[in-house]
């Protein structure tokens, strides 16, 4: 009896968590929603700016194809990390993570590389489409930071739990750990989504 009690209630905890997910989920779908508003529009603005304001044609670094190949490789090493703690297998989980973190590092300071190899070329904020060009990245670069820092604040709090096996177990079978994982890969597949939009648009209106 005590036992059916147990699992009454763990079932009724997990559906408390599932419920609580999915009005996350919603305010997910909306915080992302707003960002790709804001992007949309700052693009938008750039191309009138640029038919309007005659400049120097935008070359590319060579550097933007190689971040954009980094930022698709975050996502996909992200798709991993997920899958791997949904199957409770902890080792790889860690150095998908590992993987994940060596991966956006790279991906900011191959930007900010990108910042100066452009302001070099002329292309800095006394030309208006110029400025756009860096508040439309610097913005994202910030949306970036503050899922990064949302990650690290998680990866702190459950670090500890990954040096075991035992550990390890409870730790994956966390549904809150996992919701709040799922939750942050969404966060990140659309910033990368909204990088390749940048870049095809940037390419073509250029």
């Amino acid at each position: 009896m005590s036992n059916i009690t147990r699992n009454n209630k763990e079932k009724i905890f997990e559906g408390k968590i599932e419920r609580r997910y999915k009005n996350y989920t919603l305010l997910m779908i909306f915080c992302l929603a707003s960002i790709g508003l804001l992007f949309l529009s700052l693009s938008l603005s750039y191309f009138f700016n640029v038919r309007t304001n005659r400049q120097a044609n935008l070359n590319f670094p060579i550097l933007i194809y190689v971040n954009t190949i980094v930022i698709i490789f975050s996502s996909i090493a992200l798709v991993f990390q997920e899958k791997y703690f949904a199957h409770n297998i902890f080792k790889k989980y860690i150095i998908t993570n590992i993987i994940f973190y060596i991966l956006v590092f790279l991906f900011i300071t191959l930007q900010i590389t990108i910042w100066f190899t452009l302001s070099n070329n002329g292309f800095n904020f006394k030309h208006n489409s110029s400025a756009f060009l860096f508040l439309i990245s610097g913005f994202h670069v910030l949306h970036l930071l503050g899922g990064i820092i949302f990650l690290s604040y998680f990866t702190k709090n459950h670090w500890h739990n990954l040096h075991n096996n035992i550990t390890a177990l409870v730790f994956f079978t966390n549904k809150t750990a996992y919701f709040q994982l799922k939750l942050f890969a969404y966060y990140w597949h659309f910033l990368t989504l909204v990088w390749i939009y940048l870049f095809f648009f940037f390419l073509i209106v250029k």
